[in-house]
């Protein structure tokens, strides 16, 4: 078996705000493309009527 060897905390800080700088990324891009996806839609089912 193995030993287990923890992060150091400068490694466990800058690995966590790697993952919350990503993630407000990702959640800004979702958005953008919820919003794009939603307008097209609306303005193809407007021009359909």
């Amino acid at each position: 078996m193995l030993k287990v060897s923890w992060p150091a905390w400068n490694e466990l800080t800058g690995a966590t705000i790697l993952v919350i700088i990503l993630s407000l990324i990702m959640a800004i891009f979702v958005k953008l493309c919820d919003m794009g996806i939603g307008s097209l839609l609306r303005l193809f089912l407007q021009s359909s009527w």
